[in-house]
């Protein structure tokens, strides 16, 4: 998925966000005429009257959980493919250097390692990463220092306390984040901040929160369904009996189908991933 289609993803994710109260108030109105209608029926006693209303409110707040249910299915899914892709992109292996380059990246990797390990002072070792840092200009060379970067850190916070540990941490985080741009292109860059949003939304997906929304649905459903405005999966837990069949999304599924076959081949690039991963959750330790 190129980065125009994750983008266009989130932007239907979005807009299913932002659109969520215009959708509540148009699933409202009708609900809201017939229970008008029901409560004004002179043809029904003071007690059919509650009891129709009560009926059109039990059927109605049926469909309106199926199709809120339905449509928080259809936004997680628009996530999930942008998340998938976006990471996809953010953690792609690197093209590797010739085997001369790496040859002689591996030595003076070693030789620099060794003295920064020397290095007494904090504020001197730190000058050297830098100095270091700043001879690299290959994306996979780049990724091969963060891979190792904690324990370059390692020896440059062992020798430091207190409020000079505080300092390291800073100037080892801007160090991280300059192997960060050094290894990512302008793609990748923005694949990650892509990423960054459909892991946030995914994290946060409710859209009822503010009070006006459940006191609208009070009027429309039974108020014991009104709490799961925002947790429809927990709803029909609850009824179980009620679920409507699933949301399927066939770009998903093709992907899933996908993934099935190449299970088997991905072993390397699974590693190659995790490895990836662990350089982010780094990063955001020495942010800490």
């Amino acid at each position: 998925m190129s980065l125009e289609k994750i983008k266009s993803s989130l932007e239907k994710a979005h807009q299913i966000k932002n659109t969520s109260a215009k959708f509540l108030r148009e699933l409202q109105n009708p609900v809201r005429s017939e229970i008008a209608k029901a409560s004004t029926d002179r043809d029904l006693s003071e007690e059919g009257r509650k009891k129709k209303a009560d009926e059109i409110r039990e059927q109605a707040g049926i469909e309106i959980m199926e199709r809120l249910h339905l449509r928080k299915q259809q936004y997680t899914a628009e996530l999930v493919k942008a998340q998938k892709a976006a990471d996809r992109i953010v953690h792609a292996p690197k093209p590797k250097p010739d085997a001369e380059t790496l040859r002689r990246f591996e030595k003076s990797f070693g030789s620099f390692k060794t003295e920064l390990m020397l290095t007494p002072r904090a504020d001197v070792a730190q000058d050297k990463l830098n100095d270091f840092i700043a001879t690299i200009k290959d994306p996979y060379i780049a990724d091969k220092v963060a891979a190792e970067f904690s324990d370059l850190a390692s020896n440059i916070l062992g020798g430091t306390t207190g409020d000079g540990t505080a300092k390291a941490k800073l100037g080892l985080a801007k160090s991280f984040e300059e192997l960060r741009n050094k290894s990512e292109s302008d793609e990748i860059k923005e694949a990650r901040a892509l990423l960054e949003s459909a892991d946030s939304s995914l994290a946060d997906p409710k859209f009822y929160r503010a009070e006006l929304y459940r006191e609208a649905a009070r009027e429309i459903m039974p108020v014991e369904y009104v709490d799961y405005l925002d947790d429809t999966d927990a709803f029909y837990r609850e009824y179980d009996g009620l679920k409507p069949a699933d949301y399927v999304d066939e770009e998903l599924e093709k992907e899933k189908e996908i993934e099935k076959h190449n299970r088997p081949f991905d072993e390397g690039n699974d590693r190659l991933h995790a490895l990836s991963k662990s350089i982010d959750k780094l990063h955001n330790q020495l942010k800490q």
